[in-house]
Formats: C-alpha cells, structure tokens, sequence
C-alpha cells in the first residue's frame, strides 16, 4: 500500500474498478478500502483531499453495490439454468416413460384383439429390447392359445 496521498489516490483508481468487474473483486475492494481508510487521515490535514476523500467513498460504494448485483445475477442464473434443466429432465424421463407405457398398452391392446403380426410391428419400436423380447413372448403366448381355443 503506498505512503503518499498521490500514490494512494492512483492505487484506489487502479482498483475501484477491479471490484465490480473482475473475479477478484473482493481483494480490488479490500485494497480500496484501506486506501480510503489512510487517504481520511491525510485528509484531516489537507483541505483539498478533504474533499475528494467524500467522492472515493461514493466511487467505491457504487462499485460495492454493484459487486453485490453481479453476484446476485451469478446466483440468480445459475438456480435458474439448474431449475431449467431439472425441469428438462424431468421432462424427458416423463415422456419417455408416458410413451413406453403408452406403447405397451397398445402392443396389449392388439393382442387382446387377436391382431398378432400388428402387436409384433408394434412391439419392435419399443427402446429396450428386454421389452421387445417380452412383448414378443407374451405374443406368442397369446398366439399359442389363440390357435388352442380355435382348434
């Protein structure tokens, strides 16, 4: 930290506005602060630094504030762009799981009608070929004693 009110003057211009735009805005504000805290008491002798003293201090609470408004908007974005994607997510695993469900129904649904060879098409375009093999087992069950009960 420097000795003079001229050097201290340009270390706090240096650094006043590292505090809102810069990744280390808190050691910028840290370094302002004691500035300002050793420009007050070489101002009690100087007139004329008396009176800049008031305007660093207005600098460095409007980089303050707006140090605390960045990092508002850095939490604010990142629970929203989370929110968003657990929002898509669950989207999606609803989806899938709405349309698998819907698909299984269906297969069912030709079977108990007796349409085999539309069942096994349908069961081909679910995702999980445990489901396919499944459903093709339960068509052929269905087959096996739909052929019986005719016989």
């Amino acid at each position: 930290m420097p000795d003079s009110p001229e050097e201290l003057i340009a270390f706090f211009s240096r650094h006043v506005d590292g505090v809102a735009f810069n990744r280390h805005g808190q050691h910028h504000l840290l370094a302002c602060e004691g500035a300002l805290t050793k420009l007050r008491a070489f101002s009690l002798n100087d007139p004329n630094l008396a009176c800049v003293v008031p305007e660093f201090q207005a600098r460095l609470d409007a980089a303050r504030s707006s140090l605390k408004r960045s990092a508002f908007r850095i939490v604010a974005g990142s629970i929203i762009a989370f929110l968003a994607l657990l929002s898509f997510v669950s989207f999606m695993a609803g989806n899938q799981t709405g349309r698998h469900a819907r698909a299984r129904d269906e297969v069912q649904k030709l079977i108990g009608q007796g349409r085999f060879k539309e069942a096994r098409v349908r069961a081909q375009d679910l995702e999980s070929k445990q489901d396919v093999d499944q459903m093709f087992q339960m068509i052929d069950k269905a087959e096996k004693s739909s052929k019986l009960r005719s016989q």
